[in-house]
């Protein structure tokens, strides 16, 4: 986002690793406890952008297209999975330590989605919507056709 000239966007993206990364360190510390190991996933291994045999011009393609209305509403998507995952995960631990490490991640997420929400409606949409950007009225000759005109399907 910041090589894109959207350095809020880039510092918000930055805060909220750094806060996934404590949350999973501290996921980790309890799954050791009780004797479960998180399966070690290499940086990337998921990412078709990192692994994917794509051409210069394939990755520019998807890098200048992608905007930071998208990445927003991307990582806003997926607060709401994670903030829903954790909601059924809360009552699902008698845990006294669990139990507060969920709520305080919780509150996070809750405070990550408000956060998206309110970015995501100040960063503008890329589709420009033409129709209410330059909205006629009604009348005017230059007004699509009515929809029961015979011009109406040929829109």
């Amino acid at each position: 986002m910041s090589d894109l000239g959207y350095d809020e966007v880039a510092v918000l993206f930055a805060r909220l690793g750094e806060t996934e990364a404590v949350d999973a360190s501290v996921i980790e510390q309890f799954c050791a406890r009780d004797g479960m190991a998180l399966a070690k996933v290499a940086p990337h291994a998921h990412s078709w952008l990192e692994t994917a045999p794509l051409d210069a011009e394939t990755r520019a393609l998807v890098f200048w297209t992608l905007t930071a209305h998208d990445a927003i509403a991307i990582a806003l998507e997926a607060e709401r999975r994670s903030l829903a995952f954790l909601r059924r995960a809360a009552g699902s631990t008698a845990d006294l330590c669990a139990s507060g490490w969920v709520a305080r991640m919780l509150e996070q997420k809750t405070d990550n989605v408000e956060l998206l929400d309110a970015t995501l409606a100040r960063v503008p949409h890329p589709v420009v919507d033409w129709e209410t950007l330059y909205a006629l009225p009604p009348g005017s000759p230059d007004s699509p056709a009515p929809r029961d005109s015979a011009f109406s399907s040929q829109r």
